[in-house]
């Protein structure tokens, strides 16, 4: 996994790094400059002198560095589309060993009904997606709506968890199940991390020793 680089610091207009999220993620580049984000965190291919990023993300403080990439990568079936996303999405911050295993196990039969809904990951909700069709399903609402509750969710709501309390899907309580079945706080975006897992999927695979 040689061409595998992790990257994390500071990063400033003319880093090639910088110049790079620039041409290819502006808005982000955008957001992280208005909200003093300096510190950057980022994987990123690098071979026959491109670069191509797998993952980033940049917070205002330095924060200490947690499993460094490679050894999550250790951790997962690489040859496993499904597995290479839910990793990006869950890192830095959920990558332990307990936590990983936990997740990655399939559901023991037989199945319910949202373990097949959310068969993707395992039965648990990682994506903003699943949260939007649950809560369609549940409420009866349409796509906007489904959309707009998932923000009010993600952005801890109070009034949003009530809402939740009040109706059922396949014989359970939509809370429980979103209480249960939600891998973190946020519900995350996962548009920006497919791209990455993309790119991360097809180098492994095109690379047999590196996932046999």
């Amino acid at each position: 996994m040689q061409h595998i680089k992790e990257f994390y610091g500071q990063l400033h207009p003319g880093d090639g790094l910088f110049e790079k999220l620039q041409e290819e993620y502006n808005e982000h580049i955008k957001m992280c400059e208005n909200e003093n984000c300096a510190w950057h965190h980022i994987v990123y291919l690098e071979q026959n002198h491109e670069t191509e990023i797998i993952y980033f993300s940049a917070s205002p403080d330095k924060h200490e560095m947690k499993r460094p990439f490679a050894e999550c990568l250790k951790m997962i079936d690489c040859r496993d589309f499904n597995q290479i996303l839910m990793l990006l999405t869950l890192f830095p911050w959920h990558t332990g060993k307990r936590q990983l295993k936990k997740i990655l196990a399939p559901p023991k039969e037989p199945l319910a009904p949202p373990d097949l809904l959310l068969a993707n990951t395992n039965g648990w909700i990682l994506y903003r997606q699943q949260l939007e069709m649950l809560v369609q399903l549940a409420m009866k609402i349409n796509a906007t709506e489904a959309k707009k509750v998932r923000k009010e969710y993600n952005a801890g709501k109070p009034e949003t968890y009530a809402l939740f309390e009040k109706y059922d899907l396949f014989g359970e309580k939509l809370s429980d199940m979103i209480r249960t079945r939600c891998i973190t706080r946020i519900v995350h975006e996962s548009a920006i991390r497919m791209k990455g897992a993309v790119l991360l999927h097809a180098y492994l695979t095109e690379k047999p020793e590196l996932t046999g």
